[in-house]
């Protein structure tokens, strides 16, 4: 048994037991006697990503005499974008033909960096050296078109994938070519119809929808069906946004949320009907806490919990709460702004409890803070306007 097979093992070992310390440590020793064996480098690189040493994976790396792509590979997935471009460059210029996964990674980095036009570099530089992108290459690159607000490009991407029947590059089509024929997924479709959404391309959603389902038989999950409700925002389109409603009621898996909820509010802000069904439908999920106490006048009150509101739900629970609840005291909680938003597209409470307490004031409720928890808002059910 070779020498360099011998410390692979004892590395191997090392590795299996956590020992990524005394695993460097027999690398090193390797350097230090001038054995080399790219696959013990490779997994040391592997044990000090997976613990995020990522420091110490690139100076190893660079003192490493005869890296392959594995070990470029290995390393970019765990830096940032300008760092994994460095990588390729460096790979490039060592003679190292960077595969699949190295391409993919650093495409990813890009869209993590929001840097479209450096990702569509290495994109065309990959094409060109023959190494065909995969589902995940373009599903990075459409979210990066996604957060550059490129829909169009986006929507071009999608279309140079392959239909199902070509899946196979024996049965493209001859105007396909092989880089051309993976086929999209659920990530894809979400990542291009969040790109169509953000233009508010509502019909080209639906478009996008009905192939999913019809032509690629992919079932979509709920950021797909959440994006296909965003791009319905300020459309007034009620009908359709209450009709994916339904198809996402089909599966435990859609179920909707409060993103959900949120999102379609949107489609028509000034239907105060609509607000209310949609207010009705999340009390029936259970998704708003509200509880009965006794207040210290000995009073009834209705506790209802906005935290994890966003502003529109938040309004709609309010006009829902002081129309239908008879309760001598209501109160909302909204926080004290102590914490930021843990939902995207959620306010924080610094945010909502100015407007739900301005909303209240200018409708006539007479709000006021609870005395020794400004996170809670209380008013008086019996009003002074005799509503």
């Amino acid at each position: 048994m070779s020498v360099s097979l011998l410390y692979r093992k004892s590395i191997q070992r090392a590795v299996n037991q956590g020992k990524w310390e005394q695993a460097v440590e027999m690398l090193q020793t390797m350097d230090k006697r001038g054995v080399t064996d790219t696959k013990a480098t490779n997994l040391v690189l592997a044990s000090l990503t997976k613990i995020q040493k990522w420091d110490d994976a690139l100076r190893i790396l660079k003192s490493c005499p005869s890296p392959d792509e594995t070990s470029f590979g290995t390393v970019m997935h765990g830096v940032e974008w300008s760092r994994a471009l460095q990588l390729l460059g460096d790979m490039v210029a060592k003679n190292i033909e960077p595969n699949n996964y190295c391409y993919t990674t650093v495409i990813s980095k890009c869209e993590k960096g929001d840097v479209l036009d450096k990702a569509l570099v290495v994109f065309d530089y990959m094409k060109q050296r023959n190494c065909f992108p995969t589902t995940i290459t373009y599903n990075a690159l459409i979210s990066c078109c996604e957060k550059a607000n490129q829909w169009e490009m986006a929507l071009d991407l999608f279309r140079s994938m392959a239909y199902p029947e070509s899946k196979d590059t024996e049965n493209a089509s001859e105007n396909v070519t092989k880089y051309e024929t993976c086929i999209p997924d659920v990530i894809t479709f979400s990542a291009l119809i969040s790109a169509l959404a953000k233009a508010c391309k509502w019909e080209l959603t639906l478009e996008i929808l009905r192939s999913m389902h019809n032509v690629y038989k992919i079932e979509p999950n709920i950021q797909t069906y959440n994006a296909v409700l965003h791009s319905l925002r300020e459309s007034n389109q009620v009908d359709i946004g209450l009709s994916i409603l339904h198809h996402m009621n089909v599966s435990p898996d859609t179920l909707p949320n409060l993103i959900t909820f949120t999102t379609l509010l949107e489609i028509d802000q000034s239907n105060d009907i609509f607000a209310d069904k949609i207010y009705e439908m999340i009390l029936n999920r259970g998704f708003c806490g509200i509880s009965n106490v006794r207040t210290e006048n000995d009073g009834n009150a209705t506790l209802i919990d906005l935290h994890d509101f966003s502003v529109l739900l938040a309004l709609a629970a309010v006009r829902h709460a002081v129309r239908t609840i008879t309760t001598p005291y209501l109160v909302f909680i909204v926080g004290q702004g102590h914490h930021s938003a843990h939902k995207k597209g959620f306010p924080s409470s610094a945010k909502l409890r100015p407007i739900v307490f301005q909303w209240l004031d200018d409708n006539g409720w007479n709000p006021k803070w609870v005395e020794k928890n400004h996170g809670r808002i209380v008013i008086d059910v019996p009003r002074k306007d005799g509503k």
